[in-house]
C-alpha cells in the first residue's frame, strides 16, 4: 500500500504562490493608483498597505509554524519505506527511512503546539532493545490517510 500527500502539497504550493501574487498586486495597485486620495474610514492608503502586509506576514508565519511536509509511505516489498521533506521556503533536505518489516518495533505519535503539529516516531528492534528514529511530521496527512497508515503500521507490528 502506498500513502502520499502529493495533491495536498501541490494545492498548498499553488495557494501560497497565488496568495503572494495577489497580495503584491493589491499593494502595487493601492500605491500606484489614485483610488484613495482621501482617507477612507480614517485610514490612508499607506495604512491599508500596512494592514494587508500585516495579514500576509500573519499568513506566512502561520504556514511556517504549521511546517507542512511532503509524506510518502510504502509497505510494498520487504521494507517499510518513509520519505518526507519540509515545504518551508528555505528549509531543504529530503529524508528517507527504510525499516525491514521483521525489525519494525512499533511507533508512537504525539502532538505539539496545541495539536497544530502531529509527529510519528518509528521504532526499530535491535539486539540492544528498541531504537527510535527522529520524529516525522504527519500533520498534513488527511484523517483517512492517517488511519490507513496506522492500520498498516499496527498490522506490521503484529508480525
Amino acid at each position: 500500500m502506498t500513502i502520499e500527500n502529493n495533491k495536498e502539497v501541490t494545492r498548498f504550493r499553488i495557494q501560497r504562490f497565488l496568495v503572494t501574487i495577489i497580495i503584491m498586486l493589491v499593494i502595487v495597485v493601492l500605491l500606484v493608483s489614485n483610488l484613495f486620495k482621501q482617507p477612507v474610514y480614517g485610514l490612508t492608503k499607506l495604512n491599508y498597505v500596512a494592514i494587508i502586509s500585516g495579514l500576509f506576514v500573519f499568513y506566512s508565519l502561520f504556514n511556517y509554524l504549521k511546517n507542512r511536509h511532503f509524506f510518502y509511505f510504502s509497505d510494498d516489498g520487504k521494507k517499510l519505506v518513509f520519505r518526507y521533506f519540509s515545504l518551508r521556503t528555505f528549509e531543504k533536505g529530503k529524508h528517507a527511512v527504510e525499516i525491514p518489516k521483521e525489525s519494525f518495533g512499533g511507533y508512537e505519535t504525539y502532538q505539539k503546539m496545541g495539536g497544530l503539529n502531529e509527529f510519528l516516531i518509528l521504532k526499530l528492534r535491535t539486539r540492544k532493545g528498541l531504537a527510535s528514529y527522529p520524529p516525522i511530521l504527519i500533520s498534513y496527512l488527511s484523517k483517512d490517510k492517517k488511519s490507513r497508515l496506522f492500520k498498516v503500521l499496527n498490522r506490521s507490528m503484529s508480525r
